[in-house]
């Protein structure tokens, strides 16, 4: 993701947003986990989730590549 991009349209450096996306990915599977769903569960429903957000936006495809790559760390986190 191109930095000036980022920051003009976010107001934040791609690494900035990347980490959002891997920690918001934590918050999402602890906030799936007290539903009592299971891990493969978890999984796709996050992931699908976070994919239909950011296919919305039109960022780019190697963009939308690394964003999904920091939530799919941070759902492998959080899942252990």
């Amino acid at each position: 993701m191109r930095r000036t991009y980022a920051a003009e349209t976010w107001g934040a450096t791609s690494e900035d947003l990347l980490k959002a996306a891997e920690r918001g990915a934590r918050i999402a599977v602890d906030l799936r986990k007290a539903e009592g769903l299971d891990n493969d569960a978890i999984r796709t429903r996050i992931v699908v989730g976070f994919r239909q957000r950011f296919d919305a936006i039109d960022c780019g495809e190697f963009q939308l590549e690394s964003i999904m790559a920091a939530v799919q760390r941070g759902v492998d986190s959080a899942l252990g």
